[in-house]
Parts: structure tokens; C-alpha cells; sequence
């Protein structure tokens, strides 16, 4: 019986930070104070951001371990096994190549709940860890935000920016529509925001991690130029 890794990964993001070492060192002498200043916090929110992610995987990992099913997969007689609360079920599934290894793709496992999540059957352990979980993730997306506006302040270019990492803070985090209710999401995408909504919501979070992934390109990109 094989384990299925389903955990999200950490997304990479020391790039981002070599990048803007090596280009606060080839243009220092044509930027002016406040241009090297920024760079200076710039530099220094990278590292924090990688920081930050890392521990908000770990954290949205956890909570997947101890509230998503566990899936296994039985080579010899090719079933999928879910298995949660001591129960499990199987299911046999018949395909053309039963030797080609079985993995999961995209956000196929996603954990959610709300503020009424306190009457759950949660241990005080992961109530504790959850609460920590959205502060954590509420700072990360301010922190990935103010980097944005750092690097505008650092290029000179004012209307480029992430618009993952936009949109989740200025629609998710900061000013929330009244039908983007007060919930946070866990799975092999990383932490979400505001998954479950009522109406038409004015953005989808897709995750931490692609939204990890979408803010370090554009860092890159903007340095390169």
C-alpha cells in the first residue's frame, strides 16, 4: 500500500531576493535615496516572505493531515483507499495501465470553514493552530503587497504590478464584499482566502502558492528590464 503525497509544496522564492541583490548592485549608482531605500526593504520583506511561506505550508499541511481523508493506493489490486475518522473506502479503479504511478493534480484536495468554526469537533491543538493559520496568512498577503508597491517605488514604474497578489489583498483581505464570507481555505494549492462566497465574488483566490509563484515572475521580470 503506497501513500498518496497529497501536501502542498512550497513554492520557491530566493530568486526574487538574488534578483533584487544583483540589481540594486548593477544600477546603485544611477538611483537616487528613496530609490535605494526601497531596495534596502525590499531585500528585506523578501526574506521575510520566504519565511512566512514556508511556515504557512507547513501549517496548511498539517491541518490537511489531521481533517482531509488519507488516500492510499494498493498497486496489486489497483484501488484508491480513503480513509478518515477510522473509516475507510475503496475503490477499484480499472485502468488501462495499472503500473503507471497514481498522482494527484491541481487542487484536488481542499479543507475549508468559517468563524462559526469554533463549535467544529477540532482538538484545542488545531483550534489554536487554524487561529494562528489566518493571522498568519492575512500578514503574508500585506507583506507580498507592500513588496509590489516596493519594487514600483524601486524601477519607477508605478502601474505595473502582481495582480494575484492585488486582488487577494484588496478584495479578500482589506475590503471584502459583504457576500465574501469570513472563511480560509487549506489544500495541495496552500492557504485560501474567502473560499466560500455567496453571489459573484470579486475575485478567486487560487491559493497561496500559485499566487507565491505568479509574485516572484513578476518580481523577476521587472528586474530583468
Amino acid at each position: 500500500m503506497t501513500t498518496i503525497d497529497s501536501t502542498a509544496r512550497e513554492p520557491e522564492t530566493r530568486s526574487a531576493l538574488r534578483a533584487a541583490i544583483a540589481f540594486l548592485a548593477r544600477r546603485a549608482p544611477s538611483l537616487n535615496r528613496d530609490q535605494l531605500k526601497a531596495g534596502d526593504e525590499l531585500k528585506r520583506r523578501l526574506r521575510r516572505l520566504e519565511a512566512e511561506c514556508n511556515r504557512l505550508i507547513k501549517i496548511n499541511n498539517t491541518l490537511m493531515q489531521a481533517e482531509l481523508p488519507r488516500m492510499s493506493h494498493n498497486p496489486t489490486a489497483d484501488t484508491l483507499t480513503m480513509t478518515y475518522g477510522g473509516v475507510s473506502h475503496s475503490i477499484k479503479l480499472n485502468r488501462a495501465d495499472p503500473s503507471a504511478p497514481v498522482t494527484l493534480d491541481g487542487a484536488t484536495a481542499i479543507g475549508t470553514y468559517g468563524s462559526d468554526d469554533e463549535h467544529s469537533r477540532a482538538t484545542p491543538e488545531i483550534q489554536e493552530l487554524k487561529i494562528l493559520f489566518e493571522s498568519l496568512l492575512e500578514q503574508y498577503y500585506y507583506n507580498a503587497f507592500r513588496i509590489a508597491k516596493l519594487l514600483q517605488e524601486l524601477t519607477g514604474r508605478t502601474k505595473s504590478h502582481c495582480t494575484e497578489i492585488t486582488m487577494v489583498r484588496n478584495h479578500l483581505v482589506e475590503h471584502p464584499k459583504d457576500d465574501a464570507d469570513y472563511t480560509f481555505g487549506y489544500g495541495t494549492h496552500g492557504p485560501v482566502v474567502r473560499p466560500i462566497k455567496r453571489g459573484t465574488p470579486a475575485w478567486n483566490d487560487a491559493g497561496l502558492v500559485p499566487n507565491t509563484v505568479a509574485l516572484v515572475k513578476h518580481i523577476l521580470s521587472e528586474l530583468a528590464r
